[in-house]
Parts: C-alpha cells; structure tokens; sequence
C-alpha cells in the first residue's frame, strides 16, 4: 500500500496534470476524479509485482510466411 505522502504526491501530480488541460471542471468534479485517480492508484498497488504473463513472450501475430505453432 502506498504510504499517505506517496498517495498525496501523485494527486498534487495528477492535479498539475489535469490543470494543463484546461477544462472547466466544478469543485464535485474535481473530487470525483480525484477519488476515482485515488481508487485506481490503490488498485494498481493491490496488483502482484511477478505477473506471470511477463515470463511469457508476447505473440501479437505471426511474421508474413510464417506458420503459426496453434
């Protein structure tokens, strides 16, 4: 879990970062996606650090004149 100054550093980011696009957001606005940046942060903190699919090579698509292994 992020410790609370962690947490505090990356809404002061993501505030500068929603100020430079300009919108015209109310107050509810903001807090709202304040929480919802705040609830994703969290999230993402719950996610294990040794995913199993890094160990696994990414196949988007096979080359042109290759034959697929499936």
């Amino acid at each position: 879990m992020p410790s609370d100054r962690e947490q505090n550093t990356k809404l002061v980011e993501f505030d500068l970062a929603l100020a430079m696009t300009g919108l015209n957001l109310t107050e509810a606005e903001l807090e709202r996606m304040r929480e919802g940046y705040a609830g994703l942060q969290l999230m993402i903190s719950r996610m294990p650090r040794d995913l199993a699919m890094e160990a696994e090579p990414a196949i988007i698509a096979t080359p042109p004149g290759a034959r697929s292994t499936r």
